[in-house]
């Protein structure tokens, strides 16, 4: 296949996962020429009998990629596969790009992208890589575990005292990551994992750029993340300055979501879900029937303005403001 027609199928592959029904067959009919092929991908990845089932599928699992064992698949997406492994420093996750991509300059200036800004970044709530092995797969710290997404799925909502301490953790995690001079750009619940020990990870920089190339992105008008998960600024027209509080407001988004059980963004097609995110506030969380504190909910809130001056600042103030709590000069400002 060819590798444009490739990186478009699995761009759509990974866009009609994300709904159902009617947006689902309107997102197809726009790419009537890859509908088929996307449609029995849909077809394989949602069967209950598992035909489709990587682990088994995958030829690569039970044998060796260069210095690697490979023990199961983790996680496939359009741009690759997730590997758990071992190698001969033991267990870690190799992540490989799918090889009809990496004929794609810019798909292979961004996994290379990721793999530098991993191995830059040293803290417990960021997973870390290791570089790019001579296989050209990123070598990862396995993280054990489960995440937000499948945490979502099982529990549905989650107290307040844990959605703060989630908070509090991704929170050192885009600190880290910012101060690295880099904005993560796609936060989402498949990007955070709880490892068995308790401890929060951000996963995923693939398409975490440096603040001076997002400018530059942005001037192009080109749009890179997932539409439910990315901040108005990321959609406004021009060329908007996009910095760290656009990761605060996919913070928001994912905490709304932990609270109410629910995403504040209505399920839909892309030009819906843009304009909600540009235009539609969401409803209060105590109309959600969330069980939270009013300090929890403004806070919340806060990070989902539309306007990211109206947001706190950056991700070291969000830290201080869950640290002090109700006791502290923020929330003494809302009362």
């Amino acid at each position: 296949m060819d590798p444009n027609r490739w990186q478009r199928v699995c761009a759509l592959f990974d866009a009609a996962r994300a709904v159902e029904g009617a947006d689902r067959d309107a997102l197809l009919a726009g790419s009537p020429e890859l509908a088929d092929e996307v449609r029995e991908l849909l077809g394989h990845h949602e069967d209950p009998t598992g035909a489709l089932d990587a682990t088994l599928t995958d030829p690569h699992v039970g044998g060796e990629i260069g210095a690697y064992r490979i023990v199961r698949v983790l996680g496939k997406g359009g741009m690759g596969t997730v590997y758990a492994a071992e190698g001969p420093d033991g267990a870690v996750a190799l992540k490989r790009l799918h090889p009809q991509l990496k004929a794609e300059a810019s798909i292979w200036e961004r996994f290379q992208r990721e793999a530098a800004l991993g191995s830059r970044i040293r803290h417990p709530n960021v997973v870390q890589s290791f570089g790019i092995d001579a296989e050209d797969c990123i070598v990862m710290e396995l993280a054990d575990g489960e995440t937000l997404e499948a945490l979502l799925e099982a529990e549905a909502r989650l107290p307040e005292t844990t959605c703060r301490d989630i908070a509090r953790e991704i929170g050192r995690a885009l600190m880290a990551i910012h101060a690295a001079g880099a904005v993560h750009r796609d936060l989402k619940p498949s990007n955070v994992i709880r490892r068995s020990d308790g401890r929060i990870q951000v996963m995923d920089l693939g398409i975490a750029l440096p603040v001076d190339d997002l400018l530059r992105l942005s001037a192009t008008g080109q749009f890179v993340g997932t539409a439910r998960y990315c901040a108005p600024e990321q959609l406004a027209e021009g060329k908007p300055t996009l910095d760290g509080r656009a990761d605060l407001y996919a913070l928001g988004l994912l905490l709304y979501e932990m609270a109410a059980g629910e995403h504040p963004i209505p399920r839909g097609g892309l030009v819906t879900t843009m304009r909600a995110h540009l235009s539609s506030t969401p409803r209060p969380l105590a109309e959600q029937g969330a069980d939270v504190t009013p300090f929890f909910a403004a806070l919340v809130h806060t990070l989902l303005a539309k306007d990211p001056a109206a947001r706190l600042p950056d991700a070291e103030t969000l830290v201080r403001v869950l640290d002090e709590g109700e006791a502290g000069a923020w929330w003494r400002a809302q009362s």
